[in-house]
């Protein structure tokens, strides 16, 4: 069996991974904001889909970035299957998507052996605490992620 790493950082880069194999080791990497604080507060969304839906974000009225997809906190579809939070987020922006148990805070990184339980397209995303955000929230919205698993 082949294995492959993904390690995907978790802010404004976009990465497109390709060639992951079902079942196949891998591994996802989370970084904190480069201006932190480290560890940050997080949210992450994963949705099964080839196509994107994008609409602003907006948390608490303020524009905290473009998301790849609609998420608990906008209305539209595709909705999140998956969700990741740090406990300060609350349990309301993973509503609907099933909550995978979840690191504290960022940086962290995740280590499947037995790889990925589905072979498909995903798309990935998240919030992440930014000291250096341009808004009033000290939130980001992260570029997204497409993972394909062969």
């Amino acid at each position: 069996m082949a294995r492959a790493v993904i390690v995907v950082e978790f802010y404004r880069r976009f990465h497109a991974l390709d060639g992951l194999r079902f079942g196949a080791f891998s591994s996802d990497c989370r970084t904190c904001a480069p201006a932190g604080p480290n560890p940050g507060d997080y949210a992450l969304w994963a949705w099964h889909t080839t196509t994107t839906n994008p609409q602003p974000l907006l948390i608490g009225g303020v524009r905290i970035g473009c998301i790849v997809d609609p998420t608990p906190l906008t209305d539209g579809s595709p909705q999140p299957i998956r969700c990741l939070r740090s406990p300060a987020i609350p349990s309301a922006d993973c509503a609907g998507a099933h909550e995978i148990a979840s690191p504290p805070g960022a940086p962290w990184t995740i280590v499947r052996n037995a790889g990925l339980a589905h072979a498909g397209t995903f798309q990935v995303q998240a919030i992440l605490a930014d000291v250096g955000a341009a808004n009033a929230t000290g939130f980001s919205a992260t570029n997204a992620v497409t993972l394909r698993v062969q």
